[in-house]
């Protein structure tokens, strides 16, 4: 998605309340683990997380808009710029009122919330490595470092307790290299049959 819900930084806080209230609940229903989101200029990441609360069942959302532009990067946390109860105490005047939200009284945090695990403004990139079919590792590291080091690091464990995870199949052997190999395959097989579909309405 291009707008993050979990987002602690100015540049685009809440500004997708309206589609946040509409989608989440989908999400949530149906056990989905990672929620990854770009456009404001830094790294975040969230703890499981469900309508501002913190949920083991939900998903972990990944900000990601670091990738590079010409802009720069976010110098400030929303709680940094607007450090005053009053400047957080109602939405901006360009945020739609009707879908406002507010935790604790409060439009904004006046600090980290518990919901952000981590969070940086620098440049980055992040690698994803499935080690089996319930766990996978995240991995982001800063561009400026120069050499291989982790920045921030999460282990994805699905919760199988979780009524909305239940029934996930476990029990297979997992390999990377072949389930790759078998999603290539498929695919493949989607775009041959759409181009021959093409083809014929020729």
């Amino acid at each position: 998605m291009p707008a993050a819900w979990y987002n602690t930084w100015p540049s685009h806080f809440k500004e997708v309340e309206c589609f946040q209230q509409q989608v989440e609940p989908i999400l949530y229903q149906y056990g989905v683990d990672m929620v990854y989101t770009g456009h404001t200029h830094a790294y975040e990441r969230s703890n499981r997380v469900y309508k501002y609360s913190l949920d083991p069942c939900a998903p972990t959302h990944i900000l990601i808009g670091d990738g590079g532009n010409i802009e720069g990067t976010q110098t400030q946390t929303i709680d940094q710029a607007y450090s005053t109860t009053a400047a957080c105490l109602k939405p901006p005047s360009t945020a739609p009122p009707f879908c406002a939200t507010f935790q604790n009284g409060q439009y904004c945090p006046l600090t980290q919330p518990p919901q952000s695990a981590y969070r940086e403004a620098s440049f980055g990139h992040g690698i994803l490595e499935f080690l089996s079919p319930t766990e996978a590792m995240w991995e982001w590291h800063r561009n400026q470092d120069g050499f291989d080091v982790v920045t921030d690091s999460f282990t994805f464990v699905r919760n199988t307790s979780c009524p909305n995870q239940a029934g996930f199949p476990t029990d297979k052997v997992f390999d990377p290299i072949t389930a790759k190999a078998s999603k290539l395959h498929d695919t493949e097989n989607i775009f041959s049959n759409f181009w021959d579909k093409v083809t014929a309405g020729k």
